[in-house]
């Protein structure tokens, strides 16, 4: 749903939503707000099916494949310099989506704040191991680095009705995380 908005946003146009939910997963969860929103007629991919070769024998008729896209003319990209268009929109919002979170539940941070900090330690340092190219950083770490694009995935969430609620970047982070990775 993210990437609709992201989408949405690039282009200034509406593009149609490219979801990839679970009904009954969101109901356990207790999402029943999102039910609505969830596409329907959609089918669980048996876990060793290849998703390559379901688009090339036609079961599939999109994939994000990101950059493990093979390189095999039958396979068009949405968006055709991919590499360009995340520069631009780098340049355009400040800000790369996250695609990934780290989530600790806050009985570990009441209970045992020391693992919690060795593992944000153990984060920091294995960042500290890549540099990324060029002036784009898709890797930001911490609350303040992430600030603007966590806003934005509010800022989608709640225009999707995805939010019962807005939220503020702060209201998702325990105060210990707020103290190590502000």
């Amino acid at each position: 749903m993210v990437l609709e908005a992201v989408l949405n946003d690039a282009t200034r146009a509406e593009v149609p939503a490219l979801v990839l939910a679970d009904v009954p997963l969101a109901q356990a969860f207790g999402w029943d707000h999102l039910v609505p929103l969830l596409a329907v007629g959609l089918e669980r991919a048996d876990p060793a099916d290849d998703p390559v070769k379901m688009l090339l024998d036609g079961k599939l008729d999109a994939a994000i494949l990101g950059l493990n896209r093979p390189k095999d003319e039958r396979i068009k990209p949405l968006i055709a310099d991919p590499h360009a268009a995340a520069q631009d929109w780098y340049a355009g919002e400040g800000l790369v989506p996250p695609n990934h979170y780290l989530m600790v539940h806050n009985a570990l941070c009441d209970q045992r704040p020391d693992i919690v900090r060795e593992l944000w330690r153990m984060l920091v340092d294995s960042r500290a191991a890549v540099t990324p190219e060029g002036d784009m950083d898709p890797w930001p770490i911490g609350i303040e680095a992430n600030r603007k694009a966590l806003a934005c995935a509010a800022k989608y969430a709640e225009q999707q009705h995805m939010l019962t609620a807005p939220i503020k970047v702060d209201d998702l982070f325990h105060p210990l995380i707020g103290e190590i990775a502000g």
